[in-house]
């Protein structure tokens, strides 16, 4: 679950940066400066307008990640705290979002 996916997360990162405190949820903190102010500049990405550059970050997010797979995760010096877990997020690089709302 992401419950228990999350609490691995902070457990690895507490040791892996010497804290003897446990870290907290940040999720679960009050938000500051969020509200639902809508700005002007903002764009709907899955407009058929922005295709073409939606289509170029899904092909960036998808070279990203295999490469952060095949190359980066691969170095000793890189600690991942859920391998899995993150092979699957980084699977998502390379999926545009936008088929996924209209196949729902």
């Amino acid at each position: 679950s992401n419950t228990q996916r999350r609490l691995h997360f902070q457990h690895t990162l507490q040791h892996f940066i010497n804290l003897d405190t446990p870290l907290h949820d940040l999720a679960s903190k009050e938000k500051v400066n969020v509200n639902n102010f809508v700005h002007s500049e903002n764009i709907n990405i899955c407009d058929e307008e922005y295709r073409f550059i939606r289509n170029t970050l899904v092909w960036q997010g998808k070279h990203a990640s295999e490469w952060i797979r095949s190359k980066f995760m691969k170095s000793e010096d890189v600690v991942v705290s859920d391998v899995g877990y993150m092979n699957e997020i980084l699977e998502g690089w390379g999926v545009d979002p936008c088929n996924e709302k209209s196949s729902g």
